[in-house]
């Protein structure tokens, strides 16, 4: 049964802060130029955008998508090997469908994020823990997990990462591990699926490359979203396959669901439905005009501003927290976490109580 993971926006007058992970700057986000976008996508609507629309998704949003990810992440992707969904999270489900059997064993970081247990163990796989570190996941460790826990190494079907980010530590996945995770996978037979959940947020001159971008061999499959450079309601996100993973097979798995309503509601047996087709007209008449690229540079004006902002408007709060680790040169994303003094667990690196 799914849940939700997070409670809802909610607005508070003056000066209060709101500290929740993944929830963007929603009171910045520049309404009126979306309602333009939206105003462009219904006068050119025909009857055939009224409809469900292509279950991969509109094709001009695929080639948008396509130049996004090759000038954010350096990732050279065909929009032929695009898939558009209904958010991240559906697009994790859609592989795990895919490339999970009962029997199988995912892995994922630790920490990590409390809705992939949820996602992964739909699949009836069992999930394993490794921990991460400030290279990120310490790929050395995969194998005496899984045993670990009783499985074959060679059960391992999906690693789950956030190699430019890693959520919720913040640490950026070094080019050893990187390395090592794509040998490993090759070598195991299995999928690497990278999640960049914060893709535009990096506050530094230098762009980090994706690691799908890497010379991969076909082992990694590249998760992004809107929700957290525009808004969350807009639900849509979007997979980057590699060539094995065929579209029309991906989305031919039994049992995919719609995109959940506001009520938890779904449909179940046909192919899954993007976010409406007239909605995907106007993110591409968004990136086309430039309004995203205006909101970016609202976000993104000034690479010391997150950190002095923090510093500046939070003292009492950093007195309170010892930080997890005091902010890279190089800092990217969205959160820093920090925990509360003599909250860490003792003998359990990366765990936070």
């Amino acid at each position: 049964m799914w849940q939700p993971w997070e409670p809802p926006p909610t607005h508070h007058p003056g000066a209060a802060l709101d500290f929740r992970h993944g929830t963007p700057a929603l009171a910045e986000f520049p309404v009126a130029r979306w309602r333009q976008s939206m105003h462009d996508a219904y006068g050119r609507a025909d009857f055939a955008a009224l409809g469900y629309g292509p279950a991969e998704g509109s094709p001009t949003l695929r080639t948008e998508i396509a130049a996004l990810v090759r000038q954010s992440r350096a990732l050279d992707a065909s929009p032929d090997h695009i898939m558009v969904t209904g958010g991240a999270t559906q697009a994790l489900d859609i592989l795990v469908r895919m490339l999970v059997r009962p029997g199988d064993v995912v892995v994922i970081e630790d920490p990590s994020h409390t809705v992939l247990r949820q996602v992964f163990g739909c699949s009836q796989a069992a999930v394993v823990t490794v921990p991460v570190d400030e290279e990120g996941l310490r790929v050395a460790d995969i194998d005496a997990c899984v045993r670990a826990q009783g499985h074959n190494p060679g059960q391992v079907k999906l690693v789950y990462v956030t190699p430019s980010h890693q959520f919720p530590t913040g640490f950026i996945m070094s080019e050893r591990q990187r390395r090592g995770l794509l040998e490993w996978a090759y070598a195991h037979g299995a999928t690497v699926l990278e999640d960049d959940y914060h893709n535009e947020f990096t506050f530094t001159a230098d762009r980090l490359p994706a690691l799908a971008a890497e010379r991969h061999r076909d082992t990694v499959v590249y998760v992004g979203s809107f929700s957290k450079t525009l808004f969350p309601a807009l639900r849509i996100g979007y997979a980057v396959l590699p060539p094995h993973l065929e579209l029309g097979v991906v989305l031919a798995q039994p049992g995919i669901l719609f995109p959940q309503s506001a009520h938890g509601g779904g449909h179940i047996g046909r192919p899954p439905c993007p976010r409406h087709p007239i909605d995907q007209c106007a993110l591409v008449h968004a990136q086309v005009t430039g309004h995203l690229g205006h909101r970016f540079a609202r976000l993104l004006d000034d690479p010391h501003r997150p950190r002095a902002e923090l510093r500046i408007i939070l003292p009492p709060l950093f007195r309170q927290l010892t930080p997890l680790k005091s902010l890279p040169s190089r800092y990217e994303g969205i959160l820093i976490l920090g925990w509360r003094r003599g909250c860490l667990r003792r003998g359990t690196p990366g765990r936070l109580c």
